[in-house]
């Protein structure tokens, strides 16, 4: 049931899968995905499922949930989200590692996410980001992402690469890309919160085009630097005309997603209450 946390900001799937622009709806999931980063930092345990443990639920909107816990060790979750109107599924499977070093936790997780638009057929492929957790013996507890997001539309031929704590070190961009990066995304501080990405197009024998930017942080927005045009949600309550504009994904308008007593101290939506 944890595993639905980080869909409180489900109308950007609906919003998504009615997209007819493959470029805006590359947008939408982009959105959707950084919104739910923030909702699976917290306090609480982590839960540990049994091999063969399984949910079945829904959403007040009408998706219908499944998943299974397919391996203890190491543990792998995998999930189905399906719309009741059939315009998307989204689905895929996280395992998690975690290594230790002293005071600090560094927590991996491989296995991507799927989104399939009944539209044009199209598979929107993400990973999932590694999380970094310092002081868990002594002193402050601070938790941060840093990754690299990779978002692939193979079919419609987009690709976006998101970078999540542009100081953080990283295997695939070296200092002088990093200092580009900042110059670029102006409206991006330096900081362990930041996110900045670019969305492209790939043009064989011509290499990648930009068509977007975007820029913001994990813990409250992301905004495109050319917005998204406005789309349907289902219904004008579940998301502010801003949202649908700029598909900020504000910490305030994310929706609850599991059956929790003090879900409305979070600003949840009715689309998001969930039941199983």
């Amino acid at each position: 049931q944890r595993l639905t946390d980080s869909w409180r900001c489900i109308d950007l799937l609906h919003a998504a899968g009615a997209a007819s622009d493959p470029v805006e709806r590359l947008k939408l999931v982009v959105a959707f995905a950084v919104a739910g980063m923030r909702q699976q930092v917290s306090c609480d345990k982590p839960f540990n499922p049994i091999l063969g443990e399984t949910l079945q639920g829904s959403f007040a909107c009408g998706c219908s949930v499944f998943a299974e816990q397919i391996s203890h060790h190491p543990p792998v979750s995998c999930w189905q989200l399906l719309d009741h109107n059939g315009q998307f599924e989204y689905f895929g499977s996280s395992c998690w590692s975690a290594t230790f070093a002293g005071n600090s936790v560094k927590g991996s997780q491989t296995g991507d996410s799927r989104l399939r638009c009944a539209s044009d057929g199209a598979v929107i492929t993400w990973s999932l980001p590694s999380i970094h957790i310092s002081g868990v013996l002594f002193g402050d507890r601070v938790v941060k992402y840093h990754d690299i997001i990779v978002f692939s539309d193979r079919q419609n031929g987009l690709r976006c690469e998101l970078f999540i704590d542009i100081d953080a070190p990283s295997k695939r961009k070296g200092l002088v890309n990093r200092i580009i990066g900042k110059a670029r995304h102006s409206r991006s501080k330096a900081g362990p919160d930041q996110v900045v990405g670019e969305l492209v197009r790939l043009v064989p024998g011509a290499g990648e085009v930009l068509l977007d930017s975007c820029s913001g942080s994990w813990l409250t927005e992301l905004a495109w630097d050319k917005g998204v045009r406005s789309v349907i949600m289902p219904s004008a309550s579940h998301a502010t005309p801003a949202a649908a504009q700029t598909a900020t994904a504000a910490a305030g308008t994310q929706q609850a997603a599991s059956v929790d007593e003090d879900a409305g101290s979070v600003g949840c939506h009715s689309i998001g209450s969930f039941s199983t």
